[in-house]
């Protein structure tokens, strides 16, 4: 499995990995811009994977530190 995932995606290999968060939770932060994100077709969201563990890890809340996306943004 690559690092461009859908939601879905995300949230069963965040799950995986032991990491609990609910596709509800993770579309409301794809909805308001908190986790970059790219649409592939009409209504499909494609996350980078390290973005959303690099939010997770954040104590504080803050933004997501800049990060090498591979093109894709």
């Amino acid at each position: 499995m690559g690092n461009m995932l859908t939601i879905k995606q995300t949230v069963a290999r965040a799950a995986a990995e032991g990491i609990p968060i609910s596709e509800y939770t993770l579309r409301n932060w794809v909805r308001t811009g908190i986790i970059p994100s790219r649409v592939a077709g009409h209504s499909k969201y494609l996350l980078y994977y390290p973005n959303v563990l690099r939010y997770l890890q954040c104590v504080d809340g803050g933004d997501i530190p800049p990060a090498t996306m591979g093109g894709a943004r």
